[in-house]
């Protein structure tokens, strides 16, 4: 764990430019998620809170319930299939090769 720190700490120090660029594509797909996010949130929020319609009651009740959930596991519900693949994958693996 240390040599991975040490080398990370090193890569960042040197300037290493495929890092940056990395780093560069995370920033600015965090920034795109968090303002698509904003211009869709903001407006969808303010109408339910504002107007009484049918339903607004269950919206209410999944909202906060999505609120809830890890942000990984509710965008991924085939997740626990991609496990159960991996590990199928993995035991027939070492059945071939011991």
């Amino acid at each position: 764990m240390s040599s991975a720190f040490r080398e990370a700490i090193q890569l960042i120090l040197s300037g290493n430019s495929t890092l940056f660029e990395i780093i560069g594509v995370t920033m600015r797909m965090s920034l795109a998620s968090s303002l698509l996010a904003l211009l869709m949130g903001v407006p969808l929020g303010a109408l339910l809170g504002c107007s009484k319609f049918p339903g607004k009651k269950a919206i209410v009740i999944l909202t906060r319930t999505m609120i809830g959930l890890p942000p990984v596991g509710s965008l991924r519900p085939a997740m626990l299939s991609d496990v159960l693949r991996c590990r199928t994958a993995a035991a027939s693996s070492s059945a071939v090769y011991g």
